[in-house]
């Protein structure tokens, strides 16, 4: 099992012990003679691409001179891979292609993480734990005390020697709140006034009651634009507030652009001498088709650019028979037909052009999907792509030179070599049983086993090969028919 060295950050370098021994005796330690840094990789979050420089790893062989003992050491604040050691991640380590006592070795040798847990930002400090899983904290030693802090569920003291915060007991605060009973305010604000009367004044003046008596003076207040001078400027500039000019309909000027109910509607284009009320029904006129501009302005765009009335004319002189019965619908008999004496074709016309005629498309499509075609080639070439396209393997086919690994039962990792190794076969559920013909060996934990035609005639195939001193090796092959 590979042990787990602890939560860092990216200014610590981590230590990580390991041990090497003899094959003869695995209690027996050796020293290792080939190990580098180069020989320590190191994956991060479980990705098999690994750290590309080992800028930052030394290695302590030997250490303290004993044999066998080792040390490897990781310096996380080296950047010279970019950005592979960052907080909240997790890494692997393991030695590669070392030589111990005349074996080549690949080997775990521990793991660490990088800003994973919760852990005090000062190196040597310890955090407070109770023994039922709660942070402690000491208020005396809270940080940041400038912040404000929630203290929800936390008794505070009273203080009782400061008289200026105590609530509404304090007579200079109730001096500027007021009473209930207090009446309301009446003019513009002064200090003689409390809180209290100016709440019922501003209520007044949003009811309607008694609430400004007069507006305050033309000039501006020290303070800057209040609201009050801004209703006071509104009250002088509008001409006729309180008189006719502003009253509605009945103000001359504004009835004379509107117009009275009993207006005709307008004709042809706009002029100064017709009201709103006329154009309103002129342009209803047009909506619903009744009378609305007798003619078409002249075809010269106006001044202010394209307006409506001139797309509308545009159309009118350059669509074919809009007034006519050249666009009236298929119930037009002047159309173009191939009977140059206007007869309409029949269907089976229609389909004899649409298949005879080398460009049309029922025609085009035709010879593309015929042999040599554009499409027949397409998908010919498709089909040769596809037919070679890598299988399952062949079903009541011998296969020959199956290859597979076994791997040492000690450690789970190292490829098992000069193993007798036992090969079962199953099939489509069946029961176990021993393979024709024996496993050979090939190298490096590598064997191989030919399978007959009969073991392979089979959907669903279930392989079992065991040794003693390996871990067992299932594995299931589907077949093609």
């Amino acid at each position: 099992m590979v042990s787990f060295f602890g939560d860092y950050d990216t200014t610590e370098t981590v230590h990580i012990p390991f041990n090497t021994f003899s094959s003869d005796d695995p209690s027996a330690s050796v020293t290792v003679t080939d190990l580098v840094a180069g020989d320590i990789e190191i994956h991060k979050d479980g990705a098999v691409a690994q750290r590309t420089d080992d800028t930052g790893v030394t290695i302590s062989i030997d250490f303290d001179g004993q044999a066998g003992n080792h040390v490897a050491h990781i310096d996380l604040s080296d950047n010279t891979h970019a950005g592979f050691y960052a907080a909240g991640s997790r890494y692997m380590v393991r030695v590669q292609g070392v030589t111990i006592d005349g074996a080549t070795v690949n080997a775990w040798i521990g793991a660490f993480s990088i800003g994973c847990v919760l852990r005090p930002t000062t190196a040597g400090r310890k955090l407070d734990v109770s023994a039922t899983g709660e942070g402690g904290m000491d208020w005396a030693n809270v940080g940041s005390p400038t912040t404000t802090v929630e203290l929800t569920n936390t008794t505070v003291g009273i203080t009782t020697t400061n008289s200026d915060m105590r609530g509404t007991d304090s007579a200079a605060l109730a001096s500027v709140l007021g009473a209930l009973a207090d009446a309301a305010a009446a003019g513009e604000v002064t200090e003689a006034d409390t809180l209290m009367q100016y709440i019922k004044q501003l209520i007044n003046i949003l009811i309607g009651g008694t609430g400004v008596v007069a507006f305050p003076a033309e000039g501006a207040p020290g303070n800057g634009v209040s609201l009050a001078e801004v209703i006071r400027a509104i009250h002088v500039d509008v001409t006729g507030l309180n008189g006719d000019a502003m009253r509605g309909t009945d103000s001359a000027a504004l009835a004379s652009v509107l117009g009275a109910l009993a207006d005709a509607a307008a004709a042809g284009e706009v002029t100064e001498a017709d009201t709103l009320m006329k154009y309103v029904k002129q342009l209803i006129n047009i909506l619903i088709g009744a009378t609305g501009i007798v003619a078409f302005p002249a075809e010269a765009p106006p001044a202010n650019g394209v307006s409506l009335a001139e797309v509308i004319r545009a159309i009118a002189l350059d669509v074919t028979g809009l007034a006519g019965e050249g666009m009236r619908g298929t119930d037009d008999a002047n159309k173009t037909v191939p009977d140059a004496a206007g007869v309409a074709p029949t269907a089976v016309e229609i389909q004899t052009e649409m298949e005879g005629n080398g460009t049309s498309i029922l025609d085009t499509l035709r010879d593309d999907l015929a042999d040599g075609g554009r499409l027949d080639l397409l998908i010919d070439a498709i089909k040769a792509k596809t037919d070679n396209l890598p299988g399952n393997f062949p079903k009541n086919v011998a296969l020959s030179n199956f290859v597979f690994v076994m791997i040492d039962s000690t450690d789970h990792i190292t490829p098992k070599t000069g193993l007798t190794v036992t090969a079962q076969i199953g099939k489509d559920g069946g029961a176990l049983a021993s393979a024709t013909n024996s496993v050979t060996e090939i190298s490096n934990g590598a064997y191989k086993i030919n399978w007959t035609q009969a073991e392979m005639n089979a959907d669903v195939i279930l392989l079992r090969l065991s040794s003693t001193g390996a871990d067992d090796r299932l594995i299931i092959i589907k077949t093609d028919s």
